[in-house]
């Protein structure tokens, strides 16, 4: 008696851990409309700045030729397949959340700037950066 209650008290515990005891989370959207946003204003935003090469240096901390060098090298790895449910991240949106990211630390105000969120892709391309530098990805 005392094994089967073991077991069934296992099974729960293993089944709670899981998640397979909590309800389907319901959403109301399947893409914020805040988040919805991002495909209007963050290639806006990278155009603009572009056109700006102190202010490009100043929110990078690198010329324009070195960015396109950095996202050249990068591209093959970081571009995302485009689906029928929704546009990917583009790799110049990633790259840009990614370097405006790492001397601040802060991912909350430089992603709500540019609409993408992107905490599990972060340290993947920080890895693919340093790989390249390596020369690991020619």
């Amino acid at each position: 008696m005392e094994l089967a209650h073991f077991v069934n008290v296992a099974t729960v515990c293993a089944a709670e851990a899981e998640g397979l005891l909590e309800k389907p989370r319901s959403r109301r959207y399947a893409v914020h409309p805040y988040n919805n946003e991002r495909s209007r204003k963050c290639p806006k935003f990278l155009e603009d700045i572009r056109k700006h090469p102190d202010k490009f240096f100043e929110y990078y901390r690198m010329s324009i030729a070195s960015f396109d060098e950095l996202l050249g090298a990068l591209r093959p790895l970081i571009t995302k397949q485009e689906t029928s449910f929704k546009k990917p991240i583009s790799a110049e949106e990633r790259l840009t959340v990614t370097l405006s990211y790492l001397p601040v630390k802060s991912n909350t105000s430089r992603s709500y700037h540019l609409r993408a969120k992107l905490s599990t892709e972060r340290p993947n391309l920080c890895v693919k950066a340093f790989q390249c530098k390596q020369g690991a990805c020619r």
